[in-house]
């Protein structure tokens, strides 16, 4: 071999060396950016799975729907758990939050979200249309504007989809001079599961709902019970029309309330669903694969 040849193959073998190393660095940046979106967008959730949490706030409300390509937020805690529920959040893999629904204006469901607002990118935000506690939903305009977030007032028939998620506004009575029955009531909707969000809403609001919606509209996977378990809430026939397999109710341990009311619970109970409370499993995820949901345990 001459000294000509031997050169010019050690030429093509460094040539070689740095063509592979610089398909491995950029098989590496790319598995890292990979991650990283992956990561940002999804919080890991697989496809093909919703998951449903309800975190335990104490006395308060607030609970996140998350799939690999978007979260949607109902409802925020109050002002005392708003640290807690930020790093719930966080521990659930939320990176941004791309549709927030708040119910109704009182600090125990959104208290919390001026600090949500300050710590998360949030796209959009169904807002209620006033607030009696003006300080409270004073910093949470504040807040909502400073973030950038696009802002709708609630009303009925409104609908949105994120995620694979589809949101419908069920009720949104404005006018109401009860701020608890004006709640905002959705329906949220994953492949053929579904779930009843219905912050504060009594039974007035329950009985409204019922006349106005089919009963295939209303049967639902997954219940949040409305007004934390409150006797206010959840008449017989809502309880029997929508056949919750879940019932989910929100409040605090030993509360000053008497929540959640035993004849509601067996009520519930009566209609075929089982009963999941924060004040005694904390937060609770259940997980749908778009055909059933399960309670992770």
């Amino acid at each position: 071999m001459t000294d000509r040849t031997a050169a010019g193959r050690s030429v093509r073998i460094r040539k070689h060396r740095r063509a592979i190393g610089t398909i491995a660095a950029a098989v590496l940046l790319l598995s890292v950016l990979a991650a990283w979106v992956y990561g940002r967008v999804t919080g890991g959730i697989p496809a093909g799975e919703a998951h449903f949490y309800f975190f335990d706030v104490g006395q308060a409300d607030a609970a996140a729907v998350i799939t690999r390509d978007g979260c949607i937020l109902i409802d925020a805690g109050s002002n005392i758990s708003e640290d807690r529920l930020y790093f719930m959040l966080e521990k659930a893999g939320v990176k941004r939050i791309d549709l927030a629904v708040l119910s109704h204006p009182h600090e125990d469901h959104i208290g919390g979200a001026d600090l949500l607002l300050e710590n998360f990118e949030v796209t959009e935000i169904i807002m209620p249309s006033y607030g009696s506690d003006e300080l409270t939903y004073r910093r949470l305009c504040n807040a909502a504007e400073r973030s950038g977030a696009a802002t709708v007032t609630a009303y009925e028939g409104l609908c949105r989809a994120v995620g694979g998620v589809s949101v419908t506004v069920l009720s949104a009575f404005s006018e109401s001079s009860d701020e608890n029955d004006a709640s905002t009531v959705i329906r949220v909707s994953f492949g053929d599961t579904s779930a009843i969000f219905t912050g504060d809403a009594g039974v007035a609001t329950e009985q409204k709902i019922i006349k106005k919606y089919p009963a295939d509209t209303l049967g639902c996977d997954i219940l949040k019970v409305g007004h934390h378990g409150s006797p206010s809430a959840t008449c017989d026939e809502w309880a029997t029309m929508l056949h919750p397999q879940y019932a989910v109710v929100s409040c605090a341990r030993m509360n000053d309330y008497g929540h959640p009311n035993y004849a509601v619970l067996r009520r519930l109970r009566g209609a075929g669903a089982t009963i999941c409370r924060t004040d005694t499993d904390g937060t609770i995820l259940l997980i749908s694969d778009g055909k059933s949901v399960t309670l992770n345990k």
